[in-house]
């Protein structure tokens, strides 16, 4: 298949996806899952928008979404990866980085990644192989591969409890993991790590090895999305970053082991 062909038609429809959550924040109804995070209707309707209309895309794919039951994998069927809105918090509290993250993986392996910003009207895409972009423009990580205080890196928001740190760098939390592997992939963010769920990382992770970048977990380990379709948390916790400023920080960010 033509991943770079399939990309355009996907990021018309996570358009289409950012637009109505966009519609849908003046009046939202929040709850809260079992596990005591925040859902609302939008989160719900944006991901049913999305297996409507991306599942017939690749036959015989299937949809994991954050919102809906694991899907029984079957070998090494396609497989869309999606947060409807990742960054809920933000989202509903009228922030502007949150947005609509989906990827689909083939063979267990990532082929195509968008993430749509609708507050700023930032499209980000990319597909196995033809590199990465934003709003149709090139975009590659930080070129600038030394670490300095005036480094700006993405990180959780509960980092000062999960994550001990021995850099000189700035650490910020925007609310959107998606986001922050997005910022990175632009060049706009020196690195980002997290703790996150599949959904959180399909998109950001192949924009990030797309536009230069590698993603390993924290002790160093290459990351491989298959193994964490059983739907566990993906631990070790993840980094993503220019390869040479990833070496740097090897050993400087310890994992607590505590939610």
């Amino acid at each position: 298949m033509d991943w770079s062909a399939l990309l355009g038609t996907v990021e018309t429809i996570v358009r289409r996806a950012g637009q109505l959550a966009l519609d849908l924040q003046p009046h939202l109804e929040i709850s809260r899952k079992p596990d005591g995070s925040v859902v609302t209707q939008a989160d719900r309707a944006v991901e049913q928008l999305l297996a409507d209309e991306l599942t017939p895309l690749v036959p015989g794919s299937l949809f994991l979404g954050e919102e809906r039951p694991m899907p029984e994998m079957i070998g090494d069927a396609p497989v869309w990866i999606v947060d409807p809105i990742d960054g809920t918090d933000s989202y509903r509290q009228g922030l502007a980085y949150f947005g609509v993250s989906v990827g689909l993986a083939v063979g267990k392996q990532l082929k195509l990644g968008v993430f749509y910003n609708p507050r700023l009207d930032e499209l980000f895409g990319a597909a196995r192989g033809h590199g990465a972009f934003l709003n149709g423009a090139p975009i590659h990580v930080m070129r600038d591969r030394r670490l300095e205080t005036e480094c700006f890196i993405c990180g959780p928001s509960d980092f000062h409890r999960s994550f001990r740190f021995f850099l000189p760098v700035k650490v910020r939390s925007l609310g959107s993991t998606a986001a922050h592997f997005a910022l990175v992939a632009d060049g706009r963010a020196c690195f980002c790590f997290c703790r996150p769920w599949i959904w959180d990382v399909a998109a950001g992770c192949l924009l990030v090895e797309e536009a230069g970048g590698e993603i390993r977990h924290l002790d160093g380990t290459p990351f491989r999305i298959g193994a964490f379709f059983d739907g566990r948390r993906i631990s070790p916790p993840l980094m993503g970053g220019p390869p040479e400023i990833l070496d740097q920080i090897n050993g400087l960010i310890r994992w607590t082991n505590k939610e």
